[in-house]
C-alpha cells in the first residue's frame, strides 16, 4: 500500500534499493526504487516512496520482501531496470483502468491476453 513514510541518509544518494525498514515491530516499509550500486546512481527524480508491507499473521518479512522486488524487476516489457509496484499489480490496474471504459452493454473477452 502507498504510504506518506520517507527514509533520508547523509550524503549524495537516497536509500538503496531493497532497504527494509521497521518502525517499531508495527509498520514494515520496503525501498522497491533507491540508489543502485550497479548503476552507482539513482535513476529516480525524487525521493523513493517505500510500500509499507502489510500482514495479518506471522509471516517471513524478509522473504515477504524478496518475492516483492522479484515481481517489481518482472517487467520485460520496459527498458526500466526496476518499477515502484509488482508487475502484476501494475498490469491488474491498467486492465481494471481499460474495464472501467467499457460501455454496459458490450461483452467482454475473458482471456486477459486481450487487454495486455
Amino acid at each position: 500500500m502507498p504510504t506518506q513514510f520517507r527514509l533520508l541518509t547523509y550524503g549524495k544518494y537516497p536509500p538503496r534499493r531493497g532497504t527494509l525498514c521497521t518502525v517499531n515491530k508495527t509498520a514494515t516499509y520496503l525501498f522497491t526504487t533507491g540508489y543502485m550500486p550497479e548503476w552507482r546512481t539513482y535513476p529516480g527524480p525524487h525521493i523513493p516512496a517505500p510500500v509499507k508491507l502489510v500482514s495479518d499473521n506471522d509471516v517471513n518479512m524478509h522473504q515477504v520482501a524478496s518475492d516483492f522486488l522479484g515481481l517489481a524487476r518482472m517487467n520485460w516489457n520496459t527498458a526500466s531496470m526496476s518499477s515502484a509496484h509488482p508487475v502484476t499489480l501494475f498490469f491488474s490496474r491498467r486492465v481494471g483502468g481499460i474495464m472501467a471504459e467499457v460501455g454496459p452493454n458490450r461483452k467482454l473477452h475473458p482471456s486477459f491476453r486481450y487487454y495486455m
